[in-house]
């Protein structure tokens, strides 16, 4: 009797071990599934113009998705060293997710730009805003910028207050969250999360930042 009770034993403490393995089997598939479905949302923003694409074939590319808000001095001082890169590594598939943690500075600023990439012309409005030497800027700027491109500014001040704009904004700030992104500027490249110290990131430090993340 005593032998068949520790045979019992053994089963159950076999079967227990192998509901285990079997559970953080599971366990780990699940976070397999949920990060691809993460990094797959952040890497495929719905507005296409976010994204500025590589000059090589798609399997020599590398993706780095830049998260900042444009009242952000950090932003705008690390931008010039974000452009360098672009221009050395034609490999770099360069996406932005701007946000806006602040509703009343930041937001309107971020409307306008967006409201400038329906009509594509985003990345002229963001490296005008990004190159601003103020952190809150104003609608003479914006209109003047809009005619430098030939935006139609009724449609592009209209567009700043749309529903598809909003959408942008929403969908942009998911991203955020759900990358776990405490503040900005800060970057992902691959699966890694760069967020930069109180120093501005140097073309070097953006270059290791690639070259780690490949």
């Amino acid at each position: 009797m005593k032998r068949l009770q520790n045979i019992s034993f053994k089963t159950f403490s076999y079967r227990a071990y192998l509901v285990l393995l079997a559970l953080l089997s599971l366990y780990a598939i699940v976070g397999i599934v949920h990060f691809k479905w993460l990094y797959i949302s952040i890497d495929e923003p719905k507005a296409e113009f976010l994204i500025k694409p590589a000059t090589v074939p798609s399997a020599k590319q590398v993706t780095i998705i830049e998260f900042l808000d444009y009242s952000c001095q950090y932003c705008k001082e690390v931008n010039p060293n974000v452009e360098e890169l672009l221009r050395i590594r034609k490999d770099i598939r360069y996406i932005v997710r701007p946000v806006a943690f602040d509703e009343e500075i930041s937001e309107p600023i971020l409307r306008h730009v967006l409201a400038a990439g329906l009509q594509g012309k985003f990345w002229e409005m963001h490296k005008a805003v990004l190159e601003y030497p103020e952190n809150t800027v104003s609608q003479d700027f914006f209109k003047e910028t809009a005619e430098l491109y030939g935006l139609d500014i009724e449609k592009f001040l209209s567009d700043a207050q749309s529903k598809q704009v909003e959408k942008i904004i929403d969908d942009n700030l998911n991203a955020v969250f759900h990358a776990g992104i405490p503040s900005t500027p800060s970057f992902l490249v691959g699966n890694k999360i760069y967020v930069p110290s109180d120093s501005i990131p140097t073309l070097v430090d953006l270059i290791n930042m690639v070259q780690q993340g490949e």
